[in-house]
């Protein structure tokens, strides 16, 4: 199979991946033969890209770190976590504990292979969708670096909670604009605050857990944000965290402008070591992180057009 914009999807096409609402409800299984008003409910959804399965990509595996039920249930719990906190309610711990539990063993349970973390998800559910793919990539960043079970769960709790802050405010600053005047961006930069706040009053949450959305927009030269603290200051959750939330945030937030390639983005990254993200956490990742996906469609130095079948560590 291979991932392709909505606005390339064709009646006739063979859908290669079933396609979930916000809620976890199918809206379009896997196999089912696409229709111009299968195409329209995806667009009206909000789906922005789909995976097909055809001739030139058939055979090709899409490899997942967790599993599509554990995902839409972490989605679930932070939908349900981000309801109690606007109203000023303590998140159900429970939940997310089971929740960080299921993904944290999912991924220590996964060979080593390049991932591809390129999944499909609508414009309106950004927010649950972004949360639930910064913790699943930390803790395979962490994994890898050597981190405990123990260690593994109390950084996943961070990360899949790093953005709470944000529904102490209005739904425009959901993702970061690069057009924000000075006032907006001063608004945008409370959520780390907020979000430290909020999971602080919660005694069953470590308090390492709550810095992480207090320090996932440091910066290691000391320009980020809140506390503008450089890095040996900074706690390695949280440089894990600010690395992997700022490529998710490259790779879906089309608000940024222009949508970048994948091989960008790795590249614009690796520009920012020791200016922005710690270079050790950095290597990890990109050992971690197919530059060119399975299922990603290539042009050769000899100009033929080919698709990317699959990926070997380290290459």
């Amino acid at each position: 199979m291979r991932k392709i914009l909505i606005e390339y999807a064709k009646p006739g096409m063979i859908l290669g991946k079933t396609v979930f609402t916000t809620s976890g409800a199918i809206l379009i299984t896997t196999g089912t033969q696409l229709r111009a008003t299968y195409i329209a409910a995806l667009q009206q959804a909000g789906v922005e890209a789909i995976y097909v399965d055809d001739v030139m990509s058939r055979g090709i595996q899409i490899e997942d770190l967790v599993s599509d039920e554990t995902k839409y249930a972490a989605k679930k719990a932070i939908q349900e976590s981000i309801s109690k906190s606007k109203s000023d309610q303590l998140v159900n711990t429970v939940a997310i504990q089971n929740i960080i539990k299921s993904i944290v063993e999912q991924v220590m349970m996964k060979p080593t292979v390049m991932i591809n973390m390129q999944d499909i998800r609508s414009k309106d559910e950004f927010l649950y969708a972004h949360s639930v793919n910064v913790c699943v990539l930390s803790v395979l960043i962490a994994k890898q670096m050597g981190y405990t079970p123990e260690k593994l769960r109390e950084l996943a709790v961070g990360a899949l909670m790093h953005d709470i802050g944000k529904v102490k405010l209005e739904n425009n600053y959901y993702r970061h604009r690069t057009d924000f005047n000075t006032s907006e961006q001063d608004i945008y930069e409370t959520h780390t605050r907020l979000g430290f706040e909020m999971l602080k009053k919660n005694r069953e949450l470590s308090v390492v857990s709550a810095y992480i959305a207090l320090a996932h927009h440091e910066k290691m030269d000391g320009t980020g944000f809140p506390l503008k603290q450089k890095s040996e200051k900074i706690h390695e959750f949280a440089k894990i965290v600010a690395l992997i939330n700022e490529y998710d945030n490259l790779l879906y937030n089309s608000s940024y402008g222009h949508r970048m390639k994948h091989y960008q983005i790795l590249e614009y990254l690796s520009s920012k070591a020791y200016v922005d993200y710690d270079p050790v956490i950095l290597k990890v990742f990109q050992e971690n992180i197919s530059v060119y996906p399975a299922g990603t469609g290539v042009v050769l130095n000899t100009g033929e057009k080919a698709l990317v079948v699959h990926v070997h560590q380290k290459m």
